[in-house]
């Protein structure tokens, strides 16, 4: 079938005239939806990669942290028998100066100066 000059093929009313402005205002407002959308989209999405980042950073920076107090209660574990030893060593001088003061070889005040001070009564301070 062919359209001849004469034919009516469509009657464009006032209010149809404006209908064709809507829809293109529509479709602009549409357009403009879209482009907001993909952007937030590609937004969301960099942020899941910075918080995944982010987190990748903190249990890394907790793994680290733990070694670290790790390496710190190791190295003051090893110390632990140096410092018991010590304590030892105090313990038997002090007895043995109990023994000499009872047998009165040492004064009892010099025995009670050295264990508050930690030092034996046979040893001097040095200036």
């Amino acid at each position: 079938m062919r359209v001849k000059k004469s034919d009516f093929i469509l009657e464009i009313e006032p209010n149809a005239a404006n209908l064709r402005d809507q829809l293109m205002s529509q479709v602009q407002d549409l357009d403009a939806k879209l482009t907001t959308a993909q952007i937030k989209s590609e937004v969301y999405a960099q942020n899941v990669i910075d918080f995944q980042a982010a987190q990748v950073a903190a249990v890394g920076g907790a793994v680290e942290l733990m070694a670290a107090a790790k390496a710190k209660w190791d190295a003051e574990l090893q110390l632990l028998p140096g410092y018991e030893a010590k304590v030892l060593q105090a313990q038997l001088n002090h007895d043995r100066q109990k023994g000499l003061m009872k047998k009165g070889i040492k004064a009892e005040v010099e025995i009670e100066n050295s264990r508050k001070t930690g030092m034996s009564p046979n040893r001097t301070l040095s200036r």
